[in-house]
């Protein structure tokens, strides 16, 4: 779990590793397990060398000055046509207007 507070946005990156692809959705969950309102979820297909990411901003939570929210980023693999399917991920909270991060986590499966 990762906190966020107002002016914060936790950023999920998710990379495939080479040799292997990465096939699978990428989102957040709450303490509840529930993905929260106005979150966004992702699903990737990314071959060996490509990232990509999902962006979650407090604003969109509503989350009001001296307030935090926790959350869980989440990345679920799926199989790959061939069968092999990896995905390497992190995550980062990060301030909207100075663009410093504050934290970064390795999620474990």
């Amino acid at each position: 779990m990762v906190g966020i507070g107002l002016g914060q946005v936790l950023r999920l990156n998710v990379v495939a590793f080479p040799p292997t692809p990465c096939f699978g959705t990428i989102g957040f969950l709450n303490g509840n397990g529930v993905a929260p309102p106005n979150s966004a979820s992702k699903n990737v297909s990314l071959n060996p060398g490509q990232a990509d990411f999902v962006d979650l901003t407090a604003a969109s939570l509503g989350i009001q000055f001296g307030q935090r929210m926790e959350l869980q980023p989440v990345v679920m693999v799926t199989a790959a046509p061939n069968g092999a399917s990896a995905c390497q991920a992190s995550a980062e909270v990060f301030d909207v207007f100075t663009l410093r991060t504050s934290a970064v986590l390795a999620p474990q499966p």
